[in-house]
């Protein structure tokens, strides 16, 4: 995947450190480790973390790159971060950024007002990724197989006038057919 050959295309070197002991359920302490992988160029570490147990702790999971190396990750990389789990996407100030449009101006051109906005940012994200990322495809096509399906099931007979309203706000000609229309 994208992500990882990013994230290992450095050499790294690795140091731990120990989390304090967490009571799981049947009274059991598990001790957590993490792993802090520092880039040979000395950027920031990025925290990982071993368990013996299907537990994690979220203080742990923090993979986040300092804000200076967050323009370095490709757009399409940065949209699939911000997917939800269910498909769709959010309107948000940092997917406004990755399409080069102004929220307010998002917000406007949405054909359907009475629609959850998460609805239009989906729609827009396919759009986006099909006029700007054809050639990472592989990388993405599954994700989008997900948000297509939540689409059908929110979208409803909007969908059409959606993605109409979203090729002419990115100015694009993504077919319709993409979204099984």
């Amino acid at each position: 995947m994208a992500v990882e050959r990013m994230m290992h295309s450095q050499p790294m070197s690795y140091s731990s450190c120990s989390m304090p002991q967490r009571r799981m359920g049947g009274g059991l302490g598990v001790k957590k480790s993490a792993f802090l992988k520092k880039k040979a160029d000395g950027a920031q570490p990025i925290a990982y973390c071993a368990s013996n147990s299907y537990s994690y702790s979220a203080e742990c999971m923090d993979i986040s790159p300092p804000p200076a190396q967050v323009q370095k990750i490709p757009p399409f990389v940065r949209l699939i971060s911000l997917q939800n789990a269910d498909g769709s996407w959010n309107l948000t100030p940092e997917f406004c950024s990755i399409l080069g449009i102004s929220e307010q101006d998002i917000i406007n051109k949405n054909p359907d007002q009475n629609m959850d906005s998460s609805v239009w940012a989906t729609v827009l994200a396919v759009i986006w990724l099909h006029a700007s990322c054809l050639d990472q495809r592989e990388e993405w096509e599954l994700l989008e197989g997900k948000a297509i399906s939540w689409l059908k099931a929110k979208a409803g007979s909007s969908l059409d006038q959606l993605v109409k309203a979203g090729n002419d706000l990115l100015k694009s000609s993504v077919n319709p057919n993409v979204f099984g229309l």
